[in-house]
């Protein structure tokens, strides 16, 4: 074989093995690229979950135990922290013999929310913790709520947590640490019944409650599942043992109780 026939082959071989190697170079950058990616991403959304884990648990200090206030620590992983569209909640009881109502009215609360990218959010609102993905949204954790049965008393226990912005700071964004600061402003106990009237035959429940949380209509599914969950469906106020309904973004739940306990938390809240 002639030397210019070699340098012709030893030339196309390193022309076929650089190619291989470019070849193989762009396959696992394109793969293994979008695989880490989504390992960031899971990690991210994870340490978010545990952080909002904290905070629910430092509010609950505020409005179950009467904590004057909390600081909780959230790392921002190029994701968005803010506040979001406000929710109202809505309790009202009646006497079933229909000789007395109460109503409190339209409360007005400001969730916060964490922001990783379009796909997933997380969400503190009214007490609860959702996970918002684009197909389903998920509770993350027990809310405050309370709905017991002893003795055949009914016993509903509704916490309303009434988040606010407080802070000059309504947005935050990027790779940082901040620091979410919680004060109660104020607690007011705003409905106790646990005396029936004189009408009401012992062994029936003795009020009609609506519970009622206007929200995104995303998360309200969540919350009507959540509800139904930890409400007997015996306590259904109309005998469909349909406690709960959702319509667009407004989920009401209807039961009948002896004892109800409703309080209203104030808990202004900054980001610095």
């Amino acid at each position: 074989m002639r030397s210019t026939d070699r340098a012709v082959s030893e030339t196309l071989s390193f022309v076929f093995v650089f190619a291989l190697i470019t070849m193989s170079i762009g396959t696992v950058y394109v793969v293994g690229y979008g695989g880490l990616q989504d390992v960031r991403d899971n990690e991210r959304i994870t340490n978010a979950e545990r952080a909002f884990d904290v905070l629910a648990d430092n509010l609950q200090d505020i409005y179950r135990d009467g904590a004057p206030g909390r600081a909780t620590e959230l790392k921002l992983a190029d994701a968005n922290l803010r506040f979001g569209t406000e929710t109202r909640m809505n309790v009202s009881v009646n006497n079933l013999d229909g000789t007395s109502s109460w109503d409190s009215n339209d409360i007005s609360l400001t969730p916060l929310v964490y922001q990783a990218g379009d796909e997933t959010a997380l969400v503190y609102e009214g007490g609860m913790v959702l996970r918002v993905d684009p197909s389903r949204t998920t509770v993350k954790n027990r809310v405050g709520m309370v709905f017991t049965e002893d003795a055949d008393v009914r016993t509903a226990v509704i916490p309303l947590v009434q988040t606010r912005s407080s802070g000059e700071r309504t947005s935050v964004s990027g790779s940082t640490t901040v620091l979410v600061r919680s004060e109660r402003s104020i607690t007011d106990v705003m409905a106790t019944r646990t005396n029936p009237t004189s009408e009401t035959v012992i062994g029936d429940s003795r009020y009609a409650v609506s519970f009622e949380i206007t929200t995104d209509p995303a998360r309200a599914p969540a919350w009507e599942r959540y509800l139904e969950s930890q409400i007997p469906a015996s306590w259904d106020d109309d005998g469909t043992d349909d406690v709960c309904v959702v319509s667009d973004g407004t989920v009401t739940c209807s039961i009948a109780v002896d004892q109800l306990y409703v309080t209203a938390t104030r808990i202004d809240m900054s980001i610095e």
